[in-house]
């Protein structure tokens, strides 16, 4: 799926640049060209690097007490 429109960024794309060791908005936006036009993508951008960099949950609970 596209993230930005204006300069053809896939998910795929933001996805490498992460992997390459982009961790920010900026960084992102730098390697990928993404919200280098009109800026609407830049939201939808953060939301999905936000999605990208959540911690997996994994295990389960225990109750202490």
């Amino acid at each position: 799926m596209y993230l930005c429109v204006c300069r053809a960024v896939r998910e795929s794309e933001v996805d490498s640049a992460i992997d390459r060791g982009c961790k920010t908005f900026k960084d992102i936006s730098d390697q990928t060209g993404c919200s280098k036009e009109c800026g609407q993508c830049a939201q939808t951008v953060k939301c999905y690097i936000d999605q990208r960099f959540e911690a997996p949950v994994t295990g389960s609970l225990q109750l202490v007490g």
